[in-house]
């Protein structure tokens, strides 16, 4: 189908009748033929099993809802005049520093942005930031 292979890690056990098959993918592959994972809520899945090791005709198969939760919360600290922050505790450093003007916090918005897993864009002609934030 022109898909590709996604799949970053793979693993699997077997034990008291009982087989565990673990893998890891990107939230978003970027390809066509997979469905993202999505942040929070339920990620739909199918499922089959067969009698015997191998490939072999399926004895039971459904489908099932996984709750993902909801996403670990991303804490950003900053001091105001400083170009040191932190990320979910983690130093960061960024390119300009927080102020204070005219009672307003004013924040790098490319930094913040981009922490939050947003795209950011600026047009020089109209003088506009957009942030767009990515759907699940």
């Amino acid at each position: 189908m022109g898909g590709t292979m996604d799949i970053l890690s793979s693993a699997g056990s077997e034990q008291a009748r009982t087989t565990t098959i673990e893998f890891s993918r990107k939230r978003v592959t970027g390809d066509a033929h997979d469905k993202a994972v999505p942040i929070s809520g339920n990620l739909k899945i199918i499922w089959a099993t067969g009698n015997a090791d191998g490939v072999s005709p399926h004895a039971r198969k459904g489908s099932a809802a996984i709750d993902v939760g909801a996403p670990a919360p991303i804490v950003l600290t900053f001091t105001i005049g400083s170009t040191k922050a932190t990320r979910n505790g983690t130093p960061v450093t960024l390119d300009a520093a927080p102020v204070i003007q005219n009672g307003r916090t004013m924040l790098p918005a490319r930094f913040v942005a981009k922490q939050l897993g947003c795209a950011i864009s600026y047009d020089p002609t109209t003088k506009v930031v957009t942030v767009t934030y990515p759907k699940p």
